[in-house]
């Protein structure tokens, strides 16, 4: 007989959202509807695996999005982020800040940003909020030509 342990942790999710190539895709033909529906329907996503046994029905926490023009980007992490005595959500969110920021300077000016938008954290908007801040910054690209 196998043996199930519980575990506890902070999960990362990346999700990058390709503007131009869904620009090119739809001819910009609703754009803006699409990304509130994608940006509301992953934050409802949860993997279906192991509901019985551990549930993966926690929404988020706290999202740091950018909105950039170039090179899509991760985060990756080479050492675990430590607890400190205050859980590990907050040096979670400083660590991912941190590195968020290293990669801005060392990119300069190709980096890109257009926009950043914080869920959680110090921020208190809603999921609604989230969305409609995006899709304000996908309109404006869409009525440029620029996405």
């Amino acid at each position: 007989m196998g043996s199930l342990e519980y575990n506890s942790a902070t999960y990362y999710r990346y999700v990058s959202l390709d503007l131009g190539q869904l620009w090119e895709n739809s001819h910009g033909d609703g754009m803006v509807t699409a990304v509130d529906a994608f940006v509301k329907a992953l934050y409802l996503a949860v993997p279906a695996a192991r509901q019985a046994t551990q549930s993966g029905a926690c929404l988020w926490d706290y999202a740091r999005v950018l909105v950039r023009k170039g090179q899509r980007m991760q985060v990756s992490f080479d050492s675990p982020v430590t607890a400190k005595g205050e859980g590990y959500l907050a040096p979670s969110k400083d660590a991912l800040d941190a590195a968020l920021e290293r990669n801005a300077a060392r990119c300069g000016s190709l980096y890109g940003k257009l926009t950043d938008v914080t869920f959680g954290g110090q921020s208190e908007i809603s999921i609604d909020d989230l969305a409609k801040a995006l899709t304000a910054q996908v309109a404006q690209l869409a009525q440029g030509g620029q996405a």
